[in-house]
């Protein structure tokens, strides 16, 4: 699977574009590609990371990451431009902050960001104006991990997950959207344990879960179930409007023809 899903984030009047890049590969031949879109610094630091899942989930973001930068200089600039040609992708180098936040360094494209999240061979990214910040996070759906959620999350989500008829499903859906916010914030989930706590859970037909923040009234989530075991969370502004059926379609779509059920 690798596929990339334009994203509208409608506000009034204004529409917002974001790209959402998702890539399931083993490691190996996601090495062998590494060479045409890593920067000769990413190149370093994969060789410097000395455990294999590291460096497996290292590549996995990068390659949605430069799937998503790609898609957006595809329809943003002139494809006989001297930035389109000349092999962009190993021109731009994603670097990580002082809170390991994804930094883009490049002097082609300004004024975006990336938000980045990888599970187990699944990588996904999105790439978004700096204007309207976004979040994501991607969760396996695993009923083993029920036990320990509720050891960190609210008694109020604890008690939402109890009354659902899919609690692995909802409580990988609430520790998706805490994460996916954290994000946003930029502070990972090193902080007090209530502050990304969600509370007016929703589902849409069944497949997806929308929520509403305790703490951060702007904003809200929407969980994505996949056919393939994971969730996948997006957390943004409360008063933006994106197609979330729209969205669930073309992921599922991706994974169906990637032959990942």
């Amino acid at each position: 699977m690798n596929i990339v899903i334009p994203i509208n984030m409608q506000r009034s009047s204004i529409i917002y574009k974001a790209y959402l890049g998702v890539i399931e590969q083993d490691y190996d031949n996601l090495l062998k590609e590494s060479k045409y879109f890593l920067h000769t610094k990413e190149l370093k630091t994969i060789e410097s990371l000395p455990a294999l899942s590291r460096r497996h989930s290292y590549l996995l973001g990068r390659a949605a990451s430069k799937n998503a930068i790609k898609e957006y200089l595809k329809n943003n600039v002139r494809k006989n431009s001297f930035v389109y040609n000349h092999n962009i992708l190993q021109k731009i180098n994603i670097t990580n902050g002082i809170f390991e936040q994804p930094i883009l360094e490049n002097n082609f494209i300004n004024n975006l960001e990336l938000s980045i999240s990888h599970c187990e061979n699944i990588g996904v990214s999105t790439l978004f104006p700096s204007v309207h910040p976004i979040g994501i996070d991607l969760e396996v759906i695993d009923n083993k991990k029920l036990e320990i959620i509720n050891n960190f999350i609210s008694k109020a989500e604890s008690d939402f997950i109890k009354l659902s008829s899919n609690r692995d499903t909802l409580a990988a859906g609430i520790w998706s959207a805490r994460e996916a916010l954290s994000k946003v914030f930029k502070t990972g989930l090193m902080v007090s344990n209530d502050i990304f706590a969600v509370t007016n859970i929703k589902k849409i037909n069944n497949m997806i879960i929308t929520y509403m923040y305790k703490n951060f009234f702007q904003y809200k989530a929407a969980s994505i179930r996949l056919n393939n075991g994971f969730i996948l969370t997006i957390a943004y502004p409360k008063n933006t409007v994106i197609n979330l059926i729209f969205l669930y379609n073309e992921l599922n779509r991706g994974i169906k023809k990637g032959k990942v059920c």
